[in-house]
């Protein structure tokens, strides 16, 4: 889903011909990376709590997908051996990757369904596209309020992320994240060329918020930071910045304007803008 690099060019810039005809001058902002924003970067890939009674029952009920299951699709040409190694499922007492479904793997719920294997659809579906999530993977803020779950409470057992797999929706995984890094590089070597092609201001949003997130930025009163709900950049959905956060992409537009064109237009001071408030309890 994630719009061609000629397509986005070509729309980018018949909206940049159309917003410059008879102006004067304006600023091209780049896309920042997803790590950059909270929404990515809050939940930890590592979020199952399990007890070595609670991991080791589990690890039973997988026993046969990772020694048996894996193996012998394997062994008919349907997955490869790296593959089925990526698809092993094994819980530890502490806390672990939850199971997950991952769009890019080998489909095999049909081939489960049939022989030798000849498991019921609903089991054959579970493990169509199952693995465990690693380090590699970014967790989606929104994840928080499904991990360890249980959807249907007359079934103790369906837990979220430990006998349910937590939706691909729900994760970015690293071979998703090189598709984005990919498209984003592209699309921001059209925005920064038609700004330099078209005498434009243009701000590096991508570093600028790079730097919040790795570093803090400091402003009058404090350290603007990525973090969430603290670290006053961004809001509570994790992508969009708070007054705050926009007071500081504000100023990155006006340095750039005042650079490019000569112009004078004053900062704005940070801290004078309303960043997320808790109310005590």
């Amino acid at each position: 889903d994630i719009t061609d690099p000629n397509v986005f060019a070509a729309a980018y810039s018949a909206q940049v011909s159309a917003l410059s005809a008879g102006a004067s001058g304006g600023v091209l902002v780049n896309i920042p990376d997803v790590t950059s924003i909270p929404y990515f970067t809050t939940v930890p890939a590592k979020s199952i709590p399990l007890d070595a009674a609670t991991a080791g029952a589990v690890n039973a009920q997988f026993a046969q997908y990772n020694d048996v299951i894996l193996p012998t699709l394997v062994t008919f040409g349907v997955i490869t051996p790296e593959e089925a190694e990526a698809r092993k499922i094994n819980f530890s007492a502490g806390v672990n990757f939850p199971i997950m479904t991952d769009d890019d793997l080998t489909d095999v719920s049909l081939v489960l369904q049939g022989p030798p294997a000849n498991l019921p659809p609903a089991l054959a579906n579970l493990l169509g596209q199952l693995r465990q999530a690693n380090e590699s993977d970014l967790v989606v803020l929104t994840a928080a309020s499904v991990l360890g779950t249980q959807p249907d409470p007359s079934n103790p057992l369906g837990i979220i992320g430990v006998s349910i797999p937590l939706e691909d929706q729900f994760i970015l995984t690293a071979v998703e994240q090189g598709r984005v890094s990919a498209a984003a590089s592209a699309y921001n070597a059209t925005i920064s060329g038609l700004a330099s092609a078209n005498g434009l201001a243009f701000v590096d949003a991508r570093s600028a918020l790079a730097d919040v997130a790795a570093n803090g930025v400091s402003y009058n009163g404090g350290v603007l930071t990525s973090t969430f709900v603290t670290g006053g950049a961004f809001s509570l959905d994790g992508v969009h910045p708070t007054a705050r956060g926009y007071a500081f992409t504000a100023n990155l537009i006006i340095k750039e304007l005042n650079r490019t064109y000569g112009a004078t237009i004053p900062m704005v001071e940070i801290g004078n803008y309303p960043t997320i408030t808790l109310a005590n309890n």
